[in-house]
């Protein structure tokens, strides 16, 4: 059921869901839940929920007869439920758009061709190496053999790929050389990547594996059908190409399809490995815009703390001023009043009678008037 009208959460059972894989082409089924064929086959595997084997809308639609298989029961500890986000998927999608609006499969298709080359010696270095990598290197149990060497892409994939793979790597890097992205060694821990200034791309080449579900034997027919174990993997011989890169980069990838074919895949991946490097640099650019602007409000910030330091100075002066000429002011009483004491003492000396003040007075008229003028703000030199 759909839930939530403002975020558009569309919830389904394992059962609902099962219906709508059996009913509904997977990329077409893809698209109604904004997200990926590839994420489309991870749900449905979480939820034990099995899928239509290749070749089934195709048969379907020529009238033949096939087998639409019963859902088996739910498998432990696997969710009931899957609930998608149908307006945060439209919102990536588009967002996806904007950041690359013309690397389409349709734009790529009406722009240019490929050409794969299928002579050996013609090949690139990189691709002759894929085609003697893959020959020497033993096949894991799923048939695949998993190439890590720095001189060529990631792989993992069957040896019946291999010339597949090796001209298609060739393409890929002959291409994006026009472009003046070139194809560099990686280093111990790392394969070969695809770069551009400081910028760089590694690629991964992987042979998808199909799900796929044998007829049952007359001797599993005697028993109930949720006990077949009839579900195994198989090579699909679809290749599938996945990008990742030092930006942090992840979960790119474009596969091959019964609609999409190699060349076509390859066109998409070129166009959108250079839409990458091309928008590494927009951010590079951005990047130093944004950085010239920090500085720019630093040294504004730098100038008007400068000022505002001034004029916090200038109030302290102002502050140290007004108290000064009060200081000044209280001991120029003081000073007065110490004065105006001793010329009174002298006074009354004198209107005793005494013709003559004696030695002593004297002294200490001379001494007071001394020690009057000390704390006068003049003998300070207030002010300046």
């Amino acid at each position: 059921m759909e839930r939530g009208t403002s975020s558009r959460l569309l919830e389904l059972t394992r059962e609902q869901l099962f219906e709508k894989v059996w009913s509904i082409p997977g990329s077409t089924l893809a698209a109604e839940f904004g997200i990926s064929d590839v994420a489309l086959a991870k749900t449905c595997k979480r939820l034990g929920v099995p899928r239509p084997p290749r070749g089934y809308w195709a048969r379907l639609a020529a009238g033949q007869k096939v087998r639409k298989p019963a859902l088996p029961p739910q498998p432990a500890g696997r969710p009931n439920t899957v609930t998608f986000n149908l307006q945060a998927n439209e919102e990536r999608r588009k967002e996806w758009s904007r950041t690359f609006p013309a690397k389409s499969s349709e734009l790529a298709q009406e722009r240019k061709s490929i050409e794969l080359i299928e002579n050996e010696s013609e090949l690139h270095h990189s691709a002759q190496r894929i085609l003697h990598l893959m020959e020497k290197t033993r096949p894991d149990p799923g048939g695949r053999v998993l190439i890590h060497d720095k001189n060529v892409p990631e792989i993992h994939a069957s040896l019946a790929q291999a010339k597949r793979i090796a001209s298609a790597v060739d393409a890929i890097i002959r291409t994006l050389a026009l472009a003046g992205i070139q194809a560099t060694p990686g280093d111990e821990t790392s394969s070969l990547r695809f770069s551009k200034g400081d910028d760089y791309l590694p690629l991964r080449i992987e042979e998808e594996v199909d799900e796929v579900e044998l007829p049952p034997t007359q001797e599993q027919k005697r028993r109930p059908s949720w006990t077949w174990q009839n579900r195994v993997n198989q090579l699909s011989g679809k290749l599938t190409f996945r990008l990742g890169s030092n930006q942090s980069l992840r979960g790119r990838q474009w596969n091959e399809t019964a609609a999409r074919s190699l060349e076509l895949v390859l066109l998409i991946v070129i166009e959108q490995m250079e839409g990458w490097f091309e928008k590494f640099e927009q951010d590079r650019i951005a990047e130093a815009e944004r950085q010239k602007e920090r500085e720019e409000n630093e040294r504004r910030w730098r100038e008007a703390e400068r000022l505002r330091n001034h004029e916090d100075a200038l109030e302290r002066v102002r502050e140290e001023r007004a108290r000064n000429i009060i200081r000044a002011a209280e001991w120029w009483r003081i000073h007065a009043e110490i004065t105006a004491f001793i010329d009174e003492c002298e006074r009354r000396w004198k209107a005793n009678g005494q013709s003559k003040l004696t030695a002593s007075q004297c002294a200490w008229l001379s001494w007071a008037r001394t020690q009057a003028e000390k704390v006068s703000p003049f003998a300070a030199g207030y002010p300046a």
